[in-house]
């Protein structure tokens, strides 16, 4: 949609479009208001009331009492379920504990009962921790299964905890849309002993790097994350390596600025996250060399960026 600003604006004057966003006029351009940059809290903080004892056939948590609820996620009506209030995208974070007792327990987190977003395969006293942003529609619900084999295990009440917040609308004002790309490999990228940016080949989201809607990604430029807005950013790092080798990751700023360099060794993973200050067209690469030619990077290396704000 093609945006029609005032003629003759003044110095200052604000101008708020169809789709809610607000624009200021710095005397030369159009910008969208810094004002505009503050999100709205929208989450859920839940966790178990007692220990949640897990049987051989598969079971969703019936969860506790929710010690944040701002949304209407949770329903006595419904207890094992989290319920998106909006279309968005969410931040999931589930943490869990299991028992000394017991055997393997198998533990799926679930969408709608049936879209299976992550099987994990533990044994007794083990802590797992799932953190990922996904798309999801008002409506939606998330469940968490357990089972355990020899129907003698529990998830521990007091280090089990679910946090679902929204981190943006899909689409909406300025300030409550989600503005993020993760770009990622899609099969076992070799590496050699020279450093080169990795050139990612898809994508799981990537949207709204200014108003315009623009993307972070292309495959033009494939190695590059670019941003559009000035602003503060969160970065994330997941790189996983082979059974081969030793590896250097340099994470670099329009090709020049290394921002962090990271030493790996074989079948290690390592994870980034952290706050970077960016200005418009400003691009970021995942540099990485080897020791020898022979090492490689594993499905499930990525690299995102989040705009959190002016």
């Amino acid at each position: 949609m093609a945006l029609t600003f005032p003629g003759s604006p003044s110095n200052g004057q604000v101008y708020t479009d169809d789709n809610n966003i607000s624009w200021q006029f710095d005397g030369v351009k159009w910008e969208v208001s810094q004002t505009a940059s503050y999100k709205t809290f929208n989450g859920i903080k839940i966790g178990l009331d007692s220990d949640f004892n897990a049987t051989a056939t598969s079971t969703a948590i019936s969860w506790g009492t929710a010690s944040i609820d701002v949304g209407d996620y949770y329903s006595v009506s419904t207890p094992t379920r989290i319920n998106v209030p909006s279309t968005g995208y969410y931040r999931i974070n589930f943490s869990t504990k299991t028992s000394a007792s017991g055997s393997s327990y198998t533990i799926a987190i679930k969408r709608n009962g049936t879209i299976t977003l992550s099987t994990t395969t533990i044994t007794i006293n083990q802590f797992i921790n799932y953190d990922e942003i996904i798309e999801l529609s008002a409506g939606d619900y998330i469940e968490v299964y357990v089972n355990d084999q020899l129907s003698s295990g529990a998830l521990l009440a007091s280090s089990t905890v679910m946090e679902v917040t929204r981190i943006g609308l899909s689409s909406g004002t300025a300030a409550e849309t989600f503005s993020g790309a993760r770009a990622k490999i899609t099969g076992t990228y070799s590496t050699s002993s020279s450093a080169v940016a990795i050139p990612w080949q898809d994508v799981d989201f990537n949207v709204n790097a200014n108003a315009a809607g623009d993307q972070y990604w292309s495959i033009a430029n494939a190695s590059r994350l670019t941003v559009s807005t000035s602003s503060y950013y969160r970065v994330k790092i997941v790189v996983l390596t082979n059974s081969f080798d030793t590896y250097t990751l340099t994470l670099k700023k329009n090709g020049t600025t290394d921002l962090t360099t990271i030493n790996l060794g074989a079948l290690n993973t390592v994870q980034l996250d952290e706050i970077y200050n960016l200005t418009s067209a400003d691009y970021l690469e995942l540099y990485i060399n080897d020791a020898d030619d022979t090492g490689g990077l594993l499905v499930g290396t990525y690299l995102e960026i989040l705009r959190e704000g002016n």
